[in-house]
């Protein structure tokens, strides 16, 4: 979104070189963190689920208990998923933030130049404002339980109970987090659509056109694409044509 709206980059380019390397990126990072930590076992029961833990759980904080596996692994679970929920968070509230700017930038310039005949975008601008909270706050949701919990345990007290139960509920619920942020615009327009629809009908029909409102920008921007070439090249022959008739008038002129 980002690239698409500031950067100016069409939808053809973020998907075949864009989004390629950074899958790339993930996987890689993904497949070597994960062999790391399966030679080093750290792979254990933290209460929860397997992760990156000392066995028995939390032996580290305690010096009277022994760890029999993954033993200086607590360094690690912050290495190579702390930081990297945190550095992400960081990373899409800016990221998020000078969207909004730049927009806001741009119906400034545009104020400027035309003055009262700029209607301008203040709708448009609330609506990026709200899409960007929604994003941010989705992430918000899934990892700041989880969060707290870590910051306990890295501190060497339990967490409480009632933080065990929030985190346990809403780590898993990311997918489900990141559905309703993505289909919360295409659901807003199929409600003004069709007024007369209850809101689950509204909903399914949302996910049902989603991929198809994908697949019809695609098409139309290879037509655009394709129609940007043919001119040029038809631009491109007829200064050709011109340049040669030219050219054989004057040497027309020449030998007379």
């Amino acid at each position: 979104f980002l690239l698409y709206v500031v950067c100016g980059k069409n939808r053809a380019v973020i998907e075949t070189r864009v989004e390629p390397v950074i899958h790339f990126v993930v996987w890689v990072f993904a497949v070597s963190s994960a062999t790391f930590a399966l030679c080093n076992d750290f792979f254990n029961s933290n209460g929860q689920y397997c992760y990156i833990e000392p066995y028995p759980y939390n032996c580290e904080n305690h010096h009277f208990i022994d760890c029999t596996r993954g033993a200086g692994s607590g360094k690690f679970t912050w290495i190579l998923g702390g930081a990297i929920v945190l550095s992400s968070y960081i990373l899409t509230a800016l990221l998020m933030v000078a969207l909004y700017f730049v927009l806001w930038k741009r119906d400034y310039e545009m104020k400027k130049k035309y003055g009262a005949m700029w209607n301008g975008n203040a709708d448009r601008l609330k609506d990026v404002r709200t899409q960007a909270f929604w994003y941010v706050g989705g992430f918000f949701a899934t990892w700041f339980w989880t969060g707290i919990r870590l910051v306990f345990e890295f501190t060497g007290k339990g967490s409480p109970f009632w933080l065990e139960v929030i985190s346990t509920l809403t780590l898993p619920l990311q997918g489900l987090f990141n559905f309703c942020v993505y289909i919360r615009v295409p659901f807003q327009k199929t409600r003004l659509e069709f007024e007369n629809k209850n809101w689950i009908w509204c909903l399914q029909k949302a996910i049902r056109n989603e991929p198809n409102n994908l697949e019809r920008t695609r098409r139309n921007m290879r037509r655009t694409n394709s129609r940007d070439s043919l001119g040029s090249r038809n631009s491109l022959g007829s200064r050709n044509s011109r340049g040669s008739r030219n050219s054989r008038g004057s040497r027309g002129t020449l030998d007379l």
